[in-house]
């Protein structure tokens, strides 16, 4: 199984605060998903602490956000950035690779802030070649039959929050599997 990871943050540089970490596993190659998830809210201050940034333009965004995802921020109650990466440590174990809807952004901030955190080991679970990005999927170069400019195969009502690191993980992770869908229906048609 793989684990696709989705975080929010308070800006978007590779330094920036991050206030969730949502994950979860789930088959690439069909419909499986892990029924257990992944979802820890971040002490803010806990992030400051060991340098990491606020952009003053994100924190308005979230001011406008929905109450439903400026609430989950709080629910359960936020944990040191530390602890979030340890226990994002944990879940990960036995994951194939880690996907992120952006190479640039997601697994890119979680990098710095383990090397930020002072755990252990200082730096993510995975291998620098086990991190994938959902974006270079999408392409329709790539996907054939994906076409992100009607963003008809990601819009579909797939629940949840937006804007809720868990929830937008697990709709990512359902793209991926859709986009594999396609991929195969081209192999068999060529």
């Amino acid at each position: 199984m793989d684990m696709m990871v989705d975080i929010e943050t308070l800006g978007r540089q590779t330094n920036s605060a991050i206030l969730s970490i949502g994950a979860c596993r789930f088959e690439r190659h069909s419909e499986d998903m892990d029924s257990e998830t992944f979802y820890r809210n971040v002490d803010l201050q806990s992030c400051l602490d060991v340098g990491m940034a606020i952009d003053g333009s994100t924190v308005y965004w979230w001011l406008n956000n929905s109450a439903a995802a400026r609430q989950a921020l709080c629910s359960p109650f936020p944990i040191r950035l530390g602890e979030a990466l340890i226990d994002l440590n944990t879940f990960y174990q036995g994951a194939d690779c880690v996907w992120s809807h952006g190479a640039i952004f997601d697994v890119v901030i979680l990098e710095e802030a383990y090397r930020r955190a002072f755990i252990p080991s200082g730096r993510p679970p995975w291998h620098y070649r086990k991190a994938r990005d959902t974006r270079t999927l999408f392409d329709p170069d790539v996907t054939p039959g994906y076409d992100d400019s009607k963003s008809s195969f990601r819009e579909q009502d797939l629940g949840g929050t937006p804007h809720n690191a868990r929830d937008d993980a697990i709709k990512q992770a359902k793209w991926v599997q859709r986009a594999f869908r396609l991929l195969k229906e081209v192999r068999r048609g060529a």
